[in-house]
């Protein structure tokens, strides 16, 4: 469940659009300072989009929209919609007329077994691992909107990401953004042919002090029962 990810700025995004309308690499020079702001649900973001819905092949657009669907049934926002069941009905319109991406540097996922320390508490927590295209350039991920907010579509993890987590953002390849805006979206569902750079975020916790070598502890020796008179 991808929950975090770097982001572009406005400007950026649409740098990026003029790399995908003239098929150029989407190697993007961030502003100075080259910092990146991490993105969580329920903050705003620029995402790609069509200029409007439905199947027409319109003009792509920057737009700024929130990462997350509110939902009724529970307090938070669902900010993940697994490809397998997209097609229930929280999803079903968005996907079908509602299609965009979402451009980031990288997306974070918690490791499984390896633990860390968190940098504000000092609780173990599991240690985060930061996702990225090997030549640095821009990944995008697919995603789905409706109204003001956003959804990014999860999938089956590749060969890179599945020592790491159970799932993975749906990453497009740059010749893939046709078929996930406009096609059949099932195409897509295998990313084994998505490359990705794996770095833990965090180094692993310390393990407790090992006790080998130390004399165990002799329990009390016991007092035989007297027979009663």
């Amino acid at each position: 469940m991808c929950g975090r990810f770097t982001s572009l700025t406005y400007d950026e995004v649409a740098d990026v659009i003029k790399g995908i309308e003239m098929s150029a690499p989407l190697n993007i020079m961030p502003d100075w300072p080259a910092t990146r702001p991490n993105v969580y649900p329920k903050m705003r973001v620029t995402v790609i989009r069509p200029d409007g819905e439905g199947d027409a092949k319109e003009k792509l657009v920057p737009a700024e929209l929130q990462w997350g669907f509110p939902v009724e049934w529970q307090q938070g926002v669902v900010f993940n919609t697994r490809i397998e069941s997209a097609g229930k009905p929280l999803w079903r319109d968005s996907l079908a007329q509602r299609r965009c991406l979402v451009p980031a540097f990288s997306f974070f996922e918690p490791h499984q077994g390896e633990m860390a320390l968190s940098p504000r508490t000092q609780k173990p927590m599991k240690r985060p691992y930061e996702f990225s295209l090997p030549d640095g350039s821009v990944l995008l991920m697919a995603a789905i909107w409706k109204e003001d907010w956003f959804s990014i579509l999860t999938t089956e993890p590749n060969a890179s990401v599945a020592p790491v987590h159970l799932r993975m953002p749906l990453v497009i390849a740059q010749n893939e953004i046709e078929t996930w805006l406009h096609g059949d979206y099932g195409t897509l569902i295998d990313r084994s042919a998505i490359n990705l750079t794996a770095t833990p975020e965090l180094p692993l916790a310390q393990p407790p002090s090992s006790t080998a070598g130390l004399p165990l502890a002799q329990p009390p020796t016991s007092t035989p029962k007297l027979p009663l008179i």
